[in-house]
């Protein structure tokens, strides 16, 4: 068999090995970090620096099932993602856009304000997506919001055509605008770290002006509250001030959620609890309901 073959297999299996090493690192870190937090009071105020959920172990009620996401997407949507990606990168856009937007003036730049603008534009290539699976995707999006308890490991527990559509957008649009290079892997990779943040199990609210600035962890509460209120709020993983540009802020000050995940009166409110279950839960054909029948004399 062909030696590159099996280059080719040696690198895939090292950056799956890499990205386990990295989510076993980010578990000891959030679980560490855990310790020095108060226990929660059961109150629905904002405490900071104490937990939400009781936590006092890693494997948490459902972290098999978070887990069994992460590594579904690691090992089997990845293919999809890269298969798409680079269809995108030598393909489609190339042919739309043979000159990127801004690409040399970016790369021109330092590095520190390539970093900082990187940040912006990677939540944006974030905020667009989320934005439209909220509305056109909501049975595959569900997966995610269907968590009780918000943990680190629930940023990454999400259904793969979800998976893939925020990998697919968020390239597209980093594309036409013309951002690449070092300082923006860098800043993707703070991006994606602070996603992790933002779903753990501590109480931490960011006082005036900085909470109309920055996602905090209670901020990005309300996104995952049952609340009629807080419903298709709070899109931005990092930067609020987007969610305040374009409506979607929502943050009651000196308050918490009372309860997390999908209203019971919604269609995806009986979702599956089970993981395969809730893999192939989208894609079911949905059956309106049977009119009653009622008796006419």
């Amino acid at each position: 068999m062909d030696p590159a073959f099996y280059q080719i297999v040696m690198e895939w299996l090292l950056a799956k090995a890499d990205a386990i090493i990295v989510l076993c690192v980010y578990a000891l870190g959030f679980y560490v970090l855990s310790l020095f937090l108060a226990e929660p009071s059961q109150s629905t105020k904002e405490e900071n620096f104490s937990k939400v959920h009781t936590d006092k172990t890693l494997f948490y009620k459902e972290f098999n099932l978070e887990i069994g996401y992460f590594l579904l997407n690691l090992f089997i949507t990845s293919f999809f993602i890269t298969f798409i990606s680079a269809t995108l990168a030598l393909i489609v856009l190339p042919a739309i856009a043979p000159h990127r937007i801004f690409a040399l003036e970016i790369q021109s730049w330092p590095y520190e304000i390539q970093f900082a603008l990187g940040l912006l534009m990677a939540d944006i290539a974030f905020f667009v997506p989320h934005w439209l699976v909220h509305r056109f995707m909501w049975r595959f999006h569900a997966i995610h919001h269907a968590a009780k308890e918000l943990r680190w490991l629930t940023s990454i527990r999400l259904h793969p055509v979800d998976a893939i559509m925020f990998s697919a957008c968020g390239y597209v649009i980093s594309y036409f605008i013309g951002f690449d290079g070092q300082a923006v892997l860098m800043a993707i990779t703070v991006h994606n770290i602070y996603n992790f943040f933002v779903h753990t199990n501590i109480n931490l609210a960011y006082p005036a002006p900085v909470r109309y600035i920055f996602v905090s962890p209670n901020y990005h509460r309300w996104h995952h509250a049952t609340d009629k209120a807080a419903v298709n709020k709070n899109i931005a993983t990092m930067f609020s001030f987007l969610d305040l540009i374009c409506g979607s802020y929502y943050h009651p000050e000196g308050k918490l959620p009372k309860s997390y995940g999908i209203a019971r009166s919604s269609l995806e409110g009986a979702l599956p609890k089970t993981f395969w279950a809730q893999v192939f839960y989208p894609f079911r054909i949905r059956r309106k309901p049977a009119a009653k029948k009622t008796n006419q004399n």
